[in-house]
C-alpha cells in the first residue's frame, strides 16, 4: 500500500479508497455520510473499507489519509470533541485513540512543552496550535506545523522527536500498530 498523504476530495466527490482498512483525519471540509453521520475537521476514521465506501464531500475536503492491507474489526468515528482513546502509561499528552492489526490512530498533545520520541510514526496533521518535528534526536533547530498543516514521515522504523508548541496543541497521528512513545 501507498505511504499515507494528504487528499483533497473535490466536493461531490467519494473518498478514493483501497486495501482492506482506511483511516483518514480531516483537516479542512465536510464529508457527509451514511444516516446523517457527517465527519468535519477535526474528525478521524478508521475501519474497513468497504464501511467507508459511502463517505461523499459535502464541500471540497482535505484529508490525511492513510490506506491499509490489514483489516481489524468495526469501523470507529473520532469527533474532535470525542474524550475517548487510552493514554500512554507514563506519558502526558498521548492518547491511542484507535488501534487495529493494520495501524494506530494517536491524538498529541496538549501539554505545551511536552516532548515525546515517537517509533512507528507515519504522519501527522495539526489540529490546533503550533506543534515543532526535530529531525534528529539531538537537533537544535526543529520544524513548526500550525493549524491545517502535516507531515509524513519518510521512515516509520526511525524515532521521531516532537513537542507541543503552546496550550492549544492538538495532533492526530497515523502510526504502526505497535506504536511506542518515550519522553523526550
Amino acid at each position: 500500500m501507498p505511504p499515507p498523504r494528504f487528499v483533497d476530495v473535490d466536493a461531490g466527490s467519494s473518498v478514493p479508497l483501497a486495501g482492506r482498512e482506511a483511516a483518514f483525519f480531516v483537516l479542512s471540509g465536510r464529508l457527509a455520510g451514511p444516516g446523517g453521520r457527517d465527519l468535519i475537521a477535526g474528525d478521524a476514521v478508521a475501519g474497513p473499507s468497504a464501511d467507508l465506501a459511502g463517505l461523499v464531500a459535502a464541500e471540497p475536503a482535505r484529508l490525511l489519509f492513510e490506506e491499509r492491507e490489514r483489516g481489524g474489526g468495526n469501523s470507529v468515528r473520532i469527533g474532535s470533541a470525542d474524550l475517548v482513546g487510552t493514554g500512554v502509561f507514563g506519558i502526558t499528552g498521548v492518547r491511542v485513540l484507535h488501534r487495529s492489526p493494520g495501524g494506530a490512530l494517536l491524538r498529541l498533545g496538549p501539554p505545551p512543552g511536552a516532548r515525546w520520541i515517537v517509533a512507528g510514526l507515519r504522519a501527522f496533521a495539526v489540529l490546533a496550535g503550533r506543534f515543532f518535528l526535530y529531525e534528529v534526536l539531538d537537533a537544535s533547530d526543529p520544524r513548526s506545523f500550525s493549524a491545517g498543516e502535516g507531515h509524513v514521515v519518510p521512515d516509520p522504523s526511525r524515532p521521531v522527536p516532537l513537542m507541543a508548541g503552546n496550550d492549544s496543541a492538538v495532533v492526530v497521528a497515523l502510526a504502526e500498530p505497535n506504536v511506542t512513545v518515550a519522553l523526550g
